[in-house]
């Protein structure tokens, strides 16, 4: 039995939230 397929928006959807907290990290870590 084979796994589901992961879907798109939800790649896209995890993808945006993680470069967004890389972005966060970045300016705390600047201040």
């Amino acid at each position: 039995m084979t796994a589901p397929e992961p879907d798109p928006g939800e790649i896209a959807e995890a993808r945006q939230i993680a470069e967004e907290r890389a972005l966060l990290g970045e300016i705390i870590d600047e201040t």
